[in-house]
């Protein structure tokens, strides 16, 4: 893929001032050579990044759901309110599931 960005603008972006590097030919082509480079490695792997970020987002969300839905039949179990202890207690029984440290039930009674 070739850009339609103009040497001039090119030279600005590494830094550089077309006036003072324009009558250096071999230098601007490897300079838009380089910048074309760049442009197509980074669009020929935004599609991947994307997918990564795709599946890590739905990793953690479908993770925090059951998580809160852990807690919250913990929490809610018989409708009572629970102390702050319990409540500690109850979240450190489900973060131990989720660490694979316990295999008991989600399910607490106080």
């Amino acid at each position: 893929m070739t850009t339609s960005v103009s040497i001039k603008e090119i030279c600005e972006y590494y830094g550089q001032q077309y006036h003072n590097v324009k009558h250096m030919t071999n230098y601007l082509k490897s300079l838009r050579e380089r910048y074309n480079a760049e442009v197509n490695y980074c669009i020929d792997n935004i599609d991947e990044d994307y997918k990564r970020a795709d599946d890590s987002a739905t990793y953690w969300k479908d993770n925090f759901e059951n998580l809160y839905n852990d807690i919250v039949n913990v929490v809610t179990v018989d409708g009572e309110e629970m102390t702050d202890g319990e409540c500690v207690d109850a979240l450190f029984s489900v973060l131990k599931k989720y660490r694979g440290e316990s295999d008991e039930q989600t399910e607490v009674k106080f």
